[in-house]
């Protein structure tokens, strides 16, 4: 058996909020803080690659601007009882600027 694969220091600013979180996961699990948010980041990071992953699906055009329209949006929150998340919502942003010039190859503009 081989050495387990050497670690990086990944250093950011959080709310102190999470960290009293992960404090008290760490402690109700019997984890390190550093195990519990690697967890965290790992989940965290395959849902929004798999968010990402839709939205450069095969939805495009049209459809692609309603599903990124930020008003539909607020309907389907309002639906499901879910709360905007900011950060998706720059991600959303992101990718349908992206759209903006991949669909057709031209800078065709969809709507918003």
């Amino acid at each position: 058996m081989g050495r387990p694969a050497a670690k990086v220091v990944l250093a950011g600013r959080v709310d102190q909020d999470l960290v009293d979180r992960a404090d008290k996961l760490a402690e109700l699990t019997g984890l390190t803080r550093s195990e519990v948010v690697e967890r965290a980041l790992t989940v965290g990071l395959e849902d929004q690659e798999k968010f990402v992953g839709q939205l450069q699906g095969a939805v495009r055009g049209p459809l692609l601007a309603l599903l990124l329209n930020e008003k539909f949006l607020d309907v389907i929150f309002a639906m499901t009882g879910d709360v905007k998340d900011e950060t998706q919502l720059r991600a959303i942003k992101k990718i349908r600027g992206d759209a903006r010039v991949s669909v057709g190859g031209t800078a065709k503009k969809l709507a918003h």
